[in-house]
């Protein structure tokens, strides 16, 4: 946006050129320099056009410095004051017509009582918005009385007149301090007429104390050929106290020598109070975004930071000057995710949405974020501002219900497979021992079919008393009761035991049984609950047995640097990957339900898992799915 002191520059350089006695075509090319300097910050390539003849600023089509009659403007009088022209409405020579051809060309009627002068050209790189066209609309209404004074500039008394009907203050100065020419409107403001001015000195019309401090000093830096402007609160008979910025700049004779001093002065009594407003409600505001509990960040629409308040700085551990100026990105990592580039990738203009965001603090440490996301425009351009709140400890807490509900759900799930479990594997050996004891007593039994049930009563008691032995540990690691008792233990005599216990059943199936013992000559011993080892290795072994159908089975041990790992392998179906971890929860197994192929509580691992940690170690397992398993766990030696 062009700012006052901009305009008033413009403006005050163009009322210097009013007083240089300078041919047409020299004028042209100075108003044409002014307007191209005043418009760069619009990025706006201009070419000015005064009655045929037209004077290049910016032509970005590579013509420069030319003149012709190009009858697309020039002679088309009924036209709008502001036109956005296309190639289709341009005349084969104009300049303007490779513009054109991206719908980016305005034109604009410089008139002056309704009497055309001329014509504004305008070749933007970007979209023509209604901000940029009402700037160059006040372009040309600034510029029309003086290409009107160009034209009669020969005129002295209309040029008086000019001068007069110019909504402005306007004083010529000599060297020595007194009033050479003033304008109605300044005499009127100064409360006396034109007599009683003219030729009277400055210091008559201000007191004493200002015209030495404030008014002299600036007179004799523009009689130094030095220009200057200030702002100043004055105080006049008829209108009181009024704000003015005046502008000083030296007033030069046909041959160069500053003969006085030019003074043009503007009325910014209404924009002080704006301003007085404005700052007042801009402190409100940012005391407000300053002490609110929320972090506050503004950017705009490409997603620059413009402003953040304290907190937020505070939340971030970045200090304002490091924040504004960077993207987005810098600090929020869905924007720095996402690729967004504009505010139209977050939210459409008119919407309030709120986001949940993650934040990066200066030290890569990240915060969790709800963003109350809201688009509002100033001075023409889209802004977004952000109101954070940290919701880090929420969204833990989120978490921590969800794994709660997760984790009771499958509790839930858990106690209805352990009962299922339960019927199954009590009720299922106790059918057993009842139904052969019944077959048992008929007096036609043969001795063959006696022993027979005999061994079937055996195994199913066996198997409902290992149920029972299973719920009774588990029940005692819940409540504390079992410790570990440390004692020196031969792991060769305790593999040899297992080995010998286990190899009669091995030997009436097809799965080789072995033991591997690695002590690299050292000793073999160790100190350890020797109770619990056994226990842990007759699960996995079982374990091993029940789920391997052919090749084999093996177990052994092997020493590391003041460790033992100890291992149990088999050839088995395997174990999911998906399952790894859940088969060492209680009551579980890798297939679940009355319908599944193995006998069994879901007890072994979860008691080996505890007996194991007890033990210093922690039990793991590798498998891959129909091809085996491999549980192992290592223990302290001493």
């Amino acid at each position: 946006m062009i700012t006052d002191t901009k305009k008033s520059d413009f403006l005050k350089k163009i009322y210097s050129l009013f007083f240089e006695e300078l041919p047409n075509e020299k004028m042209l090319a100075r108003i044409s320099e002014i307007t191209k300097e005043y418009c760069k910050s619009k990025d706006a390539s201009v070419i000015l056009e005064v009655n045929n003849n037209v004077l290049s600023i910016i032509c970005k089509s590579g013509y420069k410095g030319f003149k012709s009659d190009f009858k697309c403007r020039c002679l088309t009088e009924e036209r709008e004051d502001i036109v956005v022209l296309s190639s289709s409405t341009l005349c084969e020579k104009c300049p303007l017509v490779i513009a054109s051809e991206k719908d980016n060309v305005i034109s604009v009627k410089v008139k002056h009582n309704e009497h055309l002068y001329g014509y504004l050209d305008v070749v933007y790189d970007s979209e023509i918005t209604d901000e940029k066209k009402e700037f160059l609309l006040s372009v040309a209404d600034d510029l029309a009385p003086f290409l009107f004074i160009l034209w009669h500039k020969s005129d002295t008394e209309l040029k008086n007149n000019i001068l007069d009907t110019i909504p402005q203050l306007f004083s010529i100065v000599s060297t020595e301090y007194k009033y050479l020419y003033i304008n109605s409107i300044y005499s009127e403001l100064l409360g006396a007429p034109l007599e009683n001015i003219l030729g009277h000195s400055v210091s008559e019309f201000y007191p004493e104390k200002k015209f030495n401090n404030e008014i002299k000093p600036r007179f004799d830096n523009c009689f130094e050929g030095i220009s200057q402007d200030y702002e100043v609160q004055v105080s006049y008979e008829k209108y009181g106290r009024v704000w003015i910025r005046a502008y000083y700049f030296p007033y030069y004779d046909n041959e160069g020598e500053i003969i006085g001093a030019i003074v043009h002065a503007v009325d910014i009594t209404e924009r002080k109070k704006i301003e007085k407003e404005f700052n007042f409600n801009e402190a409100k505001y940012r005391i407000f975004m300053e002490t609110t509990p929320d972090s506050i960040i503004i950017v705009s629409d490409d997603l620059q930071i413009t402003y953040v308040n304290e907190l937020a700085c505070r939340m971030l551990g970045w200090t304002k000057d490091e924040l504004i100026g960077c993207p987005l990105s810098k600090i929020d990592k869905t924007c720095r995710a996402e690729g967004f580039k504009s505010g139209k990738d977050i939210i459409e203009l008119n919407e309030n949405r709120i986001v949940d965001s993650v934040y990066i603090k200066k030290n890569g440490h990240e915060i969790s974020v709800e963003i109350n996301v809201k688009k509002f425009i100033a001075n023409g351009n889209i802004f977004l501002i952000g109101i954070a709140r940290d919701i880090t400890d929420r969204k833990r807490i989120e978490l921590e219900l969800m794994a709660a509900v997760k984790q009771a759900r499958a509790a839930d799930e858990m106690k209805s497979v352990f009962m299922a479990n339960m019927s199954h594997e009590i009720r299922t050996p106790l059918n057993g021992i009842l139904g052969f004891s019944s077959l048992m007593s008929d007096p036609d039994i043969t001795p063959e079919k006696q022993k027979e049930y005999y061994n079937l009563i055996e195994k199913s008691g066996q198997r409902l008393l290992n149920t029972i032995n299973d719920l009774i540990n588990i029940s005692k690691i819940e409540t504390g009761e079992v410790e570990a008792i440390i004692s020196d233990t031969d792991l060769n005599n305790l593999f040899d035991n297992l080995y010998d216990f286990f190899k009669p059943e091995f030997s009436l199936s097809s799965i080789d049984f072995k033991i591997i013992k690695n002590t690299s000559g050292g000793s073999s011993r160790i100190k350890t609950d020797v109770d619990k080892l056994e226990a842990v290795l007759i699960n996995l072994i079982k374990n091993a047995v029940k789920f391997t159908h052919h090749g084999e089975v093996s177990f052994g041990y092997h020493f590391l640097k003041n460790k033992v790992e100890i291992f149990v392998k088999d050839t088995g179906v395997g174990i999911a990957a998906d399952k790894l971890d859940y088969i060492f929860n209680r009551f579980a197994q890798a297939e679940q339900g009355l319908s599944k192929t193995y006998e069994g509580f879901g007890l072994g691992l979860s008691i080996s898992k505890e007996y194991v940690n007890m033990l210093g170690g922690t039990l793991k397992v590798e498998s891959e799915k129909n091809k085996g398993s491999r549980f192992f766990f290592t223990l302290p030696q001493g």
